[in-house]
């Protein structure tokens, strides 16, 4: 999906041009993964599109420590599976008619990488979702030719946020 990509792309020129005009004293970064670096899913589909986001996160991710995926966290809250689980078969009625991001945990340790392919501290596009099978594809905008198809499971072990916006 090439359009993850521009989307990307552009947020970055954007961000880059608002930097240089608001803040000039500032030293600005020197490569588009220094600017792009904790994602910013939810400032890039709210600028991209004027429209409120709405996030699904883990109560660390709420309090910025970003520590647990929702399957760390079904432990002391045992509803947030289910309650992803409903989200994202809402999300999936809504088709092309929602832009929706996933943001991996910082925890992650770089050797247990599934398929090397999920990345700490970093956002992902969700390109489908299937209820049922329990299945989630999700594209990497930095490397847009691979999808990954995740089951839930692994979705829930390795993700702690999703953050979308109706377009």
């Amino acid at each position: 999906n090439p359009g993850v990509k521009v989307l990307e792309h552009a947020f970055y020129r954007l961000k880059e041009r608002l930097e240089w005009q608001w803040i000039p004293s500032n030293p600005l970064p020197s490569g588009k993964k220094d600017w792009l670096d904790g994602g910013y899913s939810e400032e890039a589909l709210h600028i991209l599109t004027n429209n409120k986001m709405s996030v699904k996160e883990t109560q660390e991710k709420q309090d910025k420590s970003c520590i647990n995926s929702f399957f760390e966290e079904s432990k002391s809250n045992p509803n947030i599976i289910n309650e992803v689980k409903d989200l994202l078969k809402e999300l999936k009625k809504k088709g092309d008619k929602v832009l929706i991001c996933a943001e991996t945990t910082i925890n992650l340790p770089s050797h247990n990488k599934p398929y090397g392919i999920i990345a700490k501290d970093h956002a992902y596009a969700v390109a489908d979702i299937n209820p049922d099978n329990e299945e989630i594809t999700v594209i990497n905008p930095w490397n847009t030719k691979n999808m990954h198809k995740l089951s839930y499971d692994e979705f829930f072990k390795f993700y702690s946020a999703i953050k979308f916006v109706e377009v």
